[in-house]
């Protein structure tokens, strides 16, 4: 598994419409989005989008995210309005 820093945007495009462990939760990730163009000396910058759970509580956290194939990583978690007129939740890196 790669470590939270080493993380890339193609390291999710495969897993679009996959269900991920966000906390306690389960939320299927809907979207992955490459940010502006970034300097070399950055990481790429991009973002998920998540459905976000009806039960979810809260508008952002610090949460584990999980998947099998990239493991479980700490991320900053923010409840979004999505396109669709709904919550989301979206994970940024940056």
């Amino acid at each position: 598994m790669k470590a939270i820093k080493d993380l890339e945007h193609t390291d999710f495009t495969g897993l679009v419409g996959e269900e991920f462990a966000i906390g306690h939760y389960k939320a299927k990730l809907t979207s992955v989005s490459l940010g502006p163009d970034t300097p070399s000396e950055f990481r790429e910058q991009f973002s998920l989008i998540f459905e976000c759970p009806d039960n979810f509580v809260g508008d952002h956290d610090t949460l584990a995210i999980s998947h099998d194939t990239i493991g479980a990583h700490s991320v900053f978690i923010s409840k979004v309005m999505g396109s669709n007129k709904t919550p989301n939740l979206q994970v940024v890196f940056s």
